[in-house]
């Protein structure tokens, strides 16, 4: 049986893979966010492509900035939080694998948004494929941070940061995104 780098205990959860590089993972984490904005705004004016870019790329690092330092104050008011270097590489572990998402769908996204006839059907597949990245960063965040001793514990914190997380992100992409379709 594997440790969880957390502990010394031996692991429960299946061996996850190694973690990926960090260069990796800082590019993945910043490429995915600009490729899947820039492909929203495709049925706008060429000028707005580099705005939808940063737009997405801008929610999604400003959000992580500055919600997990809540999620760090409440997990240790709750006796559950990890070293503060565990969560710095968590949160960029999380960070990557929306990236990677990101960038996986994007071709599809382009060819979708660039297809459709209406500006509310883009809307709507930029959502799903944003908000299925984030889910997939929060379950990659949540895997890495808790030890499967904590794992059970930390769970309603961290599921109400989570909600908080999300419900703070779509409202970010949906007005950022609505100014830059109505400039």
């Amino acid at each position: 049986m594997a440790t969880h780098p957390h502990t010394l205990a031996p692991s429960t959860r299946h061996e996850e893979a190694p973690p990926t590089p960090l260069p990796l993972t800082l590019l993945l984490a910043a490429a995915g966010p600009l490729a899947a904005g820039a492909c929203l705004t495709l049925r706008l004016e060429p000028a707005d492509i580099p705005l939808g870019a940063a737009s997405l790329a801008a929610v999604i690092l400003g959000l992580a900035a500055l919600m997990l330092p809540g999620l760090y104050i409440s997990t240790a008011f709750t006796g559950v939080a990890p070293p503060a270097r565990h969560v710095l590489r968590a949160a960029l572990d999380a960070l990557g694998a929306t990236g990677l998402l990101l960038l996986g769908l994007s071709p599809a996204l382009a060819f979708l948004v660039a297809t459709t006839t209406s500006w509310g059907a883009a809307f709507t597949l930029g959502h799903l494929v944003v908000g299925l990245a984030s889910l997939i960063g929060l379950r990659t965040l949540y895997t890495r941070l808790f030890t499967p001793e904590r794992a059970l514990k930390a769970l309603p914190v961290y599921l109400i940061w989570a909600l908080i997380t999300l419900v703070m992100g779509w409202r970010l992409f949906f007005v950022a995104f609505d100014n830059i379709q109505i400039q």
